[in-house]
């Protein structure tokens, strides 16, 4: 568990890691409330992954990623302008990783995962807890 993290929450925390990627990465949370810690861990998880694969993946030029409270549900949502993909073809190949591991930790979380993408519009990995 990530000590910025645990100390101020996932704003900061997704921000440190968004200062990282190699591709330019926008971070909006604003007013964003403190949530259960296991919440806290399994968005800031997902998004991790999404912005590493989006990062080595898509060829995108921008990454964004936009946090937000809906009466007390957690919304998140990681966005690239990359090459895409078609779900249909490679969602069945993560199995147990990648895709499908971050849908599993979302759901244990008791929330939902999307995974939006079409070759050539980008990808969008939104979910809610």
């Amino acid at each position: 568990y990530p000590a910025l993290l645990e100390q101020r929450g996932l704003g900061p925390a997704l921000q440190a890691a968004a200062r990282r990627a190699s591709t330019p990465c926008v971070v909006e949370a604003a007013g964003l409330p403190r949530y259960p810690a296991y919440v806290e861990n399994a968005v800031y998880f997902c998004c991790l992954e999404a912005l590493h694969n989006a990062d080595r993946h898509s060829g995108a030029a921008a990454l964004h990623v936009t946090l937000a409270d809906d009466s007390g549900e957690l919304l998140f949502a990681v966005r690239d302008d990359g090459r895409g993909f078609d779900p249909e073809t490679v969602m069945p190949l993560q199995t147990s990783r990648g895709l499908t591991g971050m849908a599993d930790r979302v759901r244990a979380a008791g929330g939902s995962l999307e995974v939006s993408s079409a070759p050539g519009r980008g990808t969008t990995i939104a979910g809610r807890i």
